[in-house]
């Protein structure tokens, strides 16, 4: 991620001055993890390793959920990227940038470490989601990895009066290919294609056993 530029464009001066001069606030996304996959996440604290100080249970959920993903990246022995030697992954520390203007469409994978926000995810954040997996070929496809949970919950939801920022089926059902299925009582499996042996501590009951 670049530092803010500011770019002017100025023109001569003429019977209407108001219209001389525009100005824009910028920023780009540089690509320099040469595996091109960006790692998302929250509450990014790697000097902290006690958790200490923090009292927001959502913020110790975020940095919780940030550990589980950089572990895993350190157990397939990828690097992030820092100047220095391989540089496998780059990292978005998105709870420091605005939401707005958001753009993954550099980056090949993405893997995303939700966070515990009751909301979800940010409508520009999937905004910029849905336009990075749209961005390529049958042949050369963006991947996404969520880390989280409730996605589905949250925002395969019927679009009403007062939750347009939340409400997202497009989202879920057809970037996704999920849908969310409520939880019933008692358990009801019918047509989810399960055989339903029931297993005892040492073999599935009414199995006759080797022999």
């Amino acid at each position: 991620m670049s530092p803010l530029y500011r770019l002017q464009l100025r023109s001569g001066t003429d019977d209407n001055v108001t219209n001389n001069r525009y100005e824009k606030i910028v920023r780009f996304y540089v690509l320099r993890a040469t595996r091109r996959v960006l790692v998302s996440v929250e509450s990014y604290q790697p000097s902290n390793v006690t958790n200490s100080g923090i009292s927001d249970p959502v913020v110790l959920g975020n940095k919780l959920n940030a550990d589980s993903v950089i572990s895993a990246m350190n157990q397939i022995v990828w690097d992030r990227t820092n100047g220095v030697g391989t540089e496998d992954f780059d990292i978005f520390q998105r709870d420091m940038w605005p939401k707005e203007n958001l753009d993954f469409r550099p980056w090949k994978t993405v893997i995303w470490a939700q966070g515990e926000e009751a909301q979800g995810l940010e409508a520009e954040e999937r905004a910029a989601l849905k336009s990075a997996l749209e961005s390529r070929t049958m042949k050369d496809k963006t991947n996404l990895l969520i880390a989280g949970q409730d996605v589905a919950r949250k925002h395969d939801v019927v679009l009403t009066a007062g939750n347009g920022q939340i409400a997202d089926k497009e989202f879920v059902n057809n970037y996704l290919r999920a849908t969310y299925s409520k939880p019933t009582q008692p358990a009801n499996y019918s047509g989810l294609r399960i055989k339903g042996d029931r297993a005892d501590a040492e073999q599935v009951r009414d199995d006759p056993g080797p022999g």
